[in-house]
């Protein structure tokens, strides 16, 4: 009996032993997981006590730093460089991102669904951090994306120079087979049954990336409305013409530092490229004539000479929206504000100068190759803001740069090359995390 006994005990504590064993493989499966997300994602680690962290700002007040935030990249409004800052905050401190599975549109025409969003790149809880790649406004979707507390913001250019902007840089000439002089000579109503270039680029360009249609642009209740809703919906509209300062109301809106705003400016065009357009162009495009205009001025200035304009629907947009811009500066605080500016200019120019050797022209990428060594030299100095197709400026980074320097070695990193290693990254984190949940959701047969 104290035979059969032993072996029964004995038997007992094999299995407990057995799947003592086993859980605690599995455990070290998970530990290993977790570790190759760390490694994955620099800042993974520590993202949650970054954040976590309060900020005394210049009035005294205590703020919590946010993760998350919903930028619409409005075409040729220096969204570029918005998008840049909030991709570095996003990649340096490993947060989530809405991604294509390919190149940098999320939709536009047609407006964003979270099905865009790509398999591999999608997370958990279906929720991002941050969503700053071009699309086409869809306030309900992009909700159902981004967590509750997340902001939502955009950027907004005065309409003659955007549009000039875009018909230069998109190469819209060629498309429309008329120069910019030759298209604005067009009658109104021939102008707006073109087609947009791309099937996304064309007239009142700001308003068709808010996601009002083409045919709605010349309706007075329709703008109104898309007036309405932006004001309903977003936090904060920058001005792209006050850049530092939209900066400085973005970092109080978030709760940031001086440092998390510095900026090169982006896809600039250099000066030989842009059209001096005559006032009648400028009038015909959208002159901007007045601070104050509201939607309840519409139908006076469509009376005056508003049928006319080409970009009216944008035209209504930006003096709202500026004026409401002005508004948020005075509230901000005058001497706050000139404060806040000149430490932002200060550091930009430190940044620069520890950065960049020189900003030359663009040129044909081949060529490129035969002054330096290697493609990976290349890489790491010349960075080409867009394909060399734009007339865009360059940034050539200083020769004694470490790999290690974050904020140059991203700072000028044009949007494709920066998207595709956060694809990579969040693709990889999420098949790690998957990992996990499959690991966590398993309960092996016979377990305790």
């Amino acid at each position: 009996m104290e035979d059969e006994e032993g072996r029964r005990r004995l038997s007992v504590t094999s299995v407990f032993m057995a799947r003592g064993v086993s859980v605690l493989a599995l455990a070290l499966v998970a530990i290993t997981c977790i570790f190759i997300v760390s490694l994955t994602y620099p800042g993974y680690r520590n993202t949650l006590d970054t954040f976590s962290k309060s900020l005394t700002a210049d009035d005294g007040q205590s703020r919590t730093r946010r993760t998350n935030i919903f930028f619409l990249k409005t075409h040729k409004c220096a969204s570029s460089t918005v998008q840049n800052i909030l991709m570095r905050m996003g990649s340096k401190h490993g947060l989530t991102f809405v991604l294509p599975s390919t190149g940098n549109y999320l939709g536009n025409p047609k407006p964003f669904i979270p099905e865009l969003i790509g398999p591999t790149l999608v997370t958990p809880d279906r929720k991002y951090n941050i969503f700053t790649h071009h699309t086409r406004y869809n306030g309900t979707a992009m909700r159902e994306v981004m967590y509750q507390d997340a902001p939502f913001v955009t950027i907004m250019r005065e309409p003659v120079s955007l549009f000039e902007s875009l018909y230069s840089y998109y190469g819209m000439s060629g498309f429309y087979n008329m120069n910019l002089t030759q298209f604005l000579r067009k009658p109104l109503v021939e102008i707006e049954t073109l087609p947009r270039y791309a099937r996304k680029i064309g007239v009142n360009q700001m308003s068709w990336d808010l996601g009002l249609d083409q045919d709605l642009f010349r309706s007075e209740a329709a703008i109104e409305h898309l007036i309405h809703k932006v004001e309903a919906e977003f936090q904060l509209v920058m001005v792209a013409e006050f850049m530092e300062v939209s900066l400085v109301l973005l970092k109080d809106l978030m709760g940031w530092d001086q440092e998390d705003i510095t900026f090169l400016t982006l896809n600039a065009r250099v000066q030989g490229s842009k059209v001096n357009l005559t006032l009648w162009e400028r009038n015909r495009l959208a002159e901007v004539r007045s601070r104050d205009l509201s939607p309840q001025l519409f139908h006076e200035q469509k009376n005056n000479t508003g049928t006319s304009e080409v970009n009216s629907a944008d035209l209504l947009l930006y003096e709202h929206f500026n004026a409401r811009f002005r508004a948020k500066v005075k509230d901000f605080g005058d001497d706050r504000m000139r404060r806040e500016v000149s430490t932002l200019l200060d550091k930009n120019s430190e940044l620069y100068e520890r950065c960049i050797k020189s900003v030359t022209l663009p040129v044909d990428p081949g060529k490129a190759y035969n002054n330096f060594n290697s493609s990976k030299e290349i890489s790491r100095l010349v960075r080409y803001v867009e394909p060399s197709r734009h007339v865009c400026s360059r940034y050539v980074l200083n020769d004694n740069l470490g790999e290690l320097d974050y904020v140059c070695n991203h700072i000028t990193l044009a949007e494709l090359t920066f998207t595709e290693q956060l694809r990579t990254r969040q693709a990889e984190k999420m098949r790690v995390l998957s990992k996990i949940e499959g690991f966590l959701a398993w309960d092996p047969p016979g377990a305790i």
